[in-house]
């Protein structure tokens, strides 16, 4: 079944996609700043409001999407769900194979940044606040796959595109005003668990609301995906 769930991604566009979703925010933050003094930690806050905060949960609902919804747009689930397959097995193949995706993208994305950067200054990222990106990047990883299951919970219910993706696009934008804002209310939404490494300074990473966020969201969203998908009736 993995294999399968690989072809079926690797045949989608979404495939050729991942490596301009990737480099959109290091390429074009970096074309953006070229011939502007900056210092690293300018550099580095002020590019990562192009993934973590624009892109990202966007991109996560279309995967989402894409292994979900579309199985339904396809007419392809009620024989998906005959196979002598449990569904729970069905999902958890399906939720592997987002988060390869995921995790191939965030390896693009923070390659991406570390040679835009290098072009950017003429010298490579310290040794300090490589570690800092590094422990950042690995909790940012975190929190995508953390909210994963909670994009294939919409598009299992709606069985479309569009929802996972209208709930991105509001999820991006109160991610963008309260995060970059310092509001306390940030934290209170399941969703600023992907952009929660990158709203602090840098060597400051709250490593402990980061963590107990991911501890709650990603159960939570888990326990409601499998309870869908044992319930749902597939026509």
């Amino acid at each position: 079944m993995l294999y399968c769930e690989w072809l079926k991604f690797r045949k989608s566009p979404l495939f050729w996609a991942l490596p301009a979703v990737s480099l959109f925010g290091p390429l074009l933050f970096m074309v953006m700043r070229l011939g502007e003094p900056m210092s690293w930690e300018g550099y580095l806050s002020n590019e990562k409001l192009m993934y973590p905060f624009m892109t990202v949960t966007l991109w996560i609902a279309l995967i989402a999407s894409q292994i979900i919804s579309k199985e339904y747009t396809d007419f392809t689930a009620s024989v998906l769900y005959t196979y002598p397959r449990s569904r729970m097995s069905i999902i958890f193949t399906k939720l592997f194979i987002a988060s390869l995706i995921l995790l191939v993208s965030q390896f693009i994305e923070f390659i991406g940044l570390y040679i835009t950067i290098w072009i950017f200054k003429g010298e490579p990222l310290p040794a300090e606040l490589l570690n800092d990106q590094l422990a950042r990047a690995g909790l940012f990883l975190l929190g995508q796959l953390a909210v994963l299951p909670l994009f294939a919970l919409f598009s299992q219910i709606s069985r479309s595109l569009l929802v996972p993706v209208l709930v991105a696009v509001a999820a991006t934008i109160a991610n963008l005003s309260l995060g970059v804002s310092g509001s306390k209310y940030f934290w209170y939404s399941p969703f600023s668990v992907v952009a929660a490494p990158y709203v602090s300074d840098i060597g400051n990473i709250e490593t402990g609301k980061i963590v107990m966020l991911i501890v709650i969201v990603f159960p939570v969203s888990l326990t409601a995906l499998l309870m869908h998908t044992f319930k749902m009736e597939v026509k």
